[in-house]
C-alpha cells in the first residue's frame, strides 16, 4: 500500500502485517507498531520520533529507514533482519535487547541511543556515532566499525567479535579494543 508522504502521527498499526509498504517522507510520529510484522516496507526517510516498534511480532525484514528520524523511539525488544537505516537520525532511541543482523548502519547516528543487551551481527556501522551511547553487554560480530564514534560510549562488557576497525575509529579515552576482540585493518 502507498502512504508515501502521509499525515499518520500516533497511528496504531499495532498487529498489522505490513508488507512491501510504502511510507517514504510519511508523517508517523508517535505511531504504534508494536507487534506488526514488517517486510520490505520503505520509510526513507520518514518521521519516525517517539513511534514505538516493540517487540515486533516476528522480525522486520528488509525495510529501509534511510534518513528516517527515530529519535527516542522504542525499539525495545525488536529483531531487525536486512533493513537499512543509512543516514538515520536514531538519538536517544531505546534500543535495549534488540537483535540487528545483516544490516547497513552507515552514517546513522546513534548517539546518546540505548542499546544495552543488544546483539549487532554483520553489520556496516563506518562513519556511525554511538558517541554517549550506553553499550553496555552490547555483542557485536563481524561487524564494520571503520570511522564509527564511540566518544564517551558506555562500553562495559561490550565486545566486538571479529569486527574490524581502522585509525579513523574513535574510541572512549584509554579504551583497547584489541582487549575486546576488536581487529585494526
Amino acid at each position: 500500500k502507498n502512504m508515501q508522504n502521509a499525515n499518520l502521527p500516533g497511528f496504531d498499526f499495532g498487529y498489522a502485517n505490513i508488507q512491501y509498504g510504502k511510507f517514504k517522507g510519511a508523517n508517523l510520529r508517535g505511531a504504534y507498531f508494536n507487534n506488526a510484522t514488517i517486510t520490505g516496507a520503505n520509510f526513507d526517510g520518514a518521521d519516525l520520533r517517539l513511534a514505538n516498534f516493540a517487540n515486533a511480532r516476528r522480525h522486520i525484514f528488509y525495510a529501509v529507514f534511510n534518513r528516517a528520524d527515530l529519535s527516542r523511539s522504542h525499539l525495545q525488544g525488536t529483531h531487525f533482519d536486512a533493513s537499512d537505516f543509512i543516514d538515520a537520525k536514531l538519538v536517544k532511541a531505546n534500543i535495549k535487547r534488540s537483535n540487528i543482523a545483516r544490516a547497513s548502519l552507515t552514517g546513522a547516528d546513534f548517539s546518546q541511543a540505548n542499546l544495552e543487551d543488544a546483539s549487532i551481527r554483520i553489520c556496516n556501522l563506518s562513519g556511525a556515532d554511538l558517541g554517549k551511547a550506553n553499550l553496555r553487554n552490547c555483542k557485536f560480530y563481524r561487524c564494520n566499525l571503520r570511522g564509527a564514534n564511540f566518544k564517551d560510549a558506555i562500553l562495559k562488557g561490550t565486545f566486538f567479535d571479529e569486527s574490524e576497525y581502522d585509525d579513523t575509529t574513535i574510541w572512549p579515552d584509554n579504551f583497547k579494543p584489541e582487549r575486546r576482540k576488536a581487529v585494526k585493518i
